[in-house]
């Protein structure tokens, strides 16, 4: 009977320990194995970055500003392939009020009817349209730099929420998984086999926790808010507090990828910017002709239909400006000063595409070794070292405070590993964005 007693005492104390290991291993797996954005919210459509960027480029009011500008650059073009117009002037003069007093009948009566027609001279009309043409592909360079930088800002706004939304999955796992060991170690205590102190711990080490989960909540919310503005959702300006109405689903992690940086400096010299600068140059020299071409006075010819005091005459002639002082030297100055400030902006365009591409390059570089150090060492050590400290203190060989520490080690290499992967994702993103060109399949 006393044997039986002790055995079930014996066992009784055991349990919280075996439970402490179960909920830890449990805990550990269970965070490996979903280290992606949680599902939550009920009845919300889950968004992966590729639909969020359609929506981003079917609402985003910058981006239609942009794509407006395409037309008004069409409408110019439009403008500029249109010849002058004739006029026509009507004159009518010498119609009698009174008869004069001597009685002389004097009809002197003059109809005149004038046509002007405007010959434009120097090929100012197939100037205009060259260059009202070269404004099109400017606007058209421009629209497609605007959806590059807006994809950037997708993507990095994506991925941090992404992030946030990680790292609150993780806090939440693991304020969870302290509960339960705060749960177990009060029937410890109860029981006289863990000293009060213990049980003070877990409570600071949780309270440490719900401060990170808030954290989490708010980056992740404030991120979700920015990928609202960014996809064109409207606001609700009387309301103080919004709950988003986004759950983002992806993988934070990318796949790990060979760059050659040679390869990537001429995609960078192809990219929307840079050809919109080299497109500027274009549009300047066509403004540069045309100004020159100024120089060249039009020619306007007229036609005259004349009928006078019950004559008919027909006349013609022509007239043209003399360019004795205005031989269009301020526009000519103008357009050279332009194609001047277009030249060396294109030179800087270029050379700025090539250090976003050195730079985007050297952040891969270190953040893929960074990644695949979290990925092929830390994280699996971690984990190693945490049921090690369990079983150990499920074996009396461990204290309650180690355990705690180890586990505090594995939440640090859990959050510093996402944040690795982040900074590698993001190195991409940002190659992606300096080349103008996807570097990793997929989104």
């Amino acid at each position: 009977m006393k044997r039986a007693l002790v055995w079930r005492v014996a066992l009784v104390a055991a349990l919280p320990r075996v439970a402490i290991v179960l909920l830890v291993t449990s805990a550990a797996f269970g965070q490996e194995a979903s280290p992606g954005v949680s599902s939550a919210g009920s009845g919300i459509q889950p968004l992966d970055l590729a639909h969020v960027e359609e929506l981003a480029i079917q609402r985003n009011l910058g981006l239609i500003a942009a794509r407006y500008q395409i037309d008004v650059a069409r409408a110019d073009r439009l403008t500029a392939s249109l010849r002058p117009n004739p006029v026509f002037s009507s004159t009518n003069e010498n119609f009698k009020f009174s008869r004069p007093l001597d009685g002389i009948n004097g009809d002197f009566v003059d109809y005149t009817q004038r046509l002007d027609v405007i010959l434009e001279r120097g090929g100012k009309r197939g100037l205009r349209v060259q260059a009202a043409e070269q404004g099109v592909r400017l606007a058209e360079a421009r629209f497609l730099d605007e959806l590059r930088r807006l994809r950037l800002r997708v993507r990095q706004t994506f991925y941090n929420a992404l992030l946030a939304s990680t790292n609150l999955d993780l806090a939440a796992g693991d304020l969870e998984n302290f509960q339960r060991i705060e749960s177990i170690t009060k029937v410890r205590v109860d029981a006289g086999d863990a000293a009060q102190v213990d049980l003070l711990k877990i409570e600071l080490e949780r309270e440490q926790l719900v401060g990170a989960m808030a954290a989490a909540r708010l980056a992740h919310e404030q991120a979700l808010v920015d990928l609202r503005g960014l996809i064109g959702e409207r606001l609700d300006p009387t309301a103080p507090t919004q709950v988003p109405t986004i759950v983002l689903t992806g993988a934070l992690a990318a796949p790990s990828v060979a760059l050659e940086l040679a390869a990537l400096k001429q995609q960078a010299l192809t990219r929307p910017d840079v050809a919109a600068a080299k497109t500027s140059v274009e549009a300047a020299r066509s403004q540069l002709l045309l100004a020159q071409a100024g120089r060249r006075q039009d020619l306007d010819i007229f036609v005259e239909y004349k009928r006078t005091n019950g004559f008919d005459t027909f006349g013609g002639g022509f007239s043209i400006p003399l360019p004795l002082f205005n031989r269009n030297q301020g526009a000519i100055a103008r357009a050279q000063a332009t194609l001047a400030a277009d030249t060396s902006a294109l030179g800087q365009a270029e050379l700025d595409a090539l250090v976003e591409v050195e730079k985007a390059f050297r952040g891969y570089a270190v953040n893929l070794a960074e990644a695949r150090r979290y990925r092929e060492n830390l994280a699996d050590k971690a984990t190693r070292v945490r049921r090690i400290t369990a079983i150990s203190y499920q074996e009396g060989q461990a204290s309650l405070l180690e355990l705690l520490d180890a586990t505090r080690t594995y939440n640090q290499i859990r959050l510093a590993q996402n944040h690795a992967e982040f900074a590698y994702r993001m190195s991409l993103v940002e190659l992606e964005a300096a080349t103008g060109q996807p570097v990793v399949p997929g989104p």
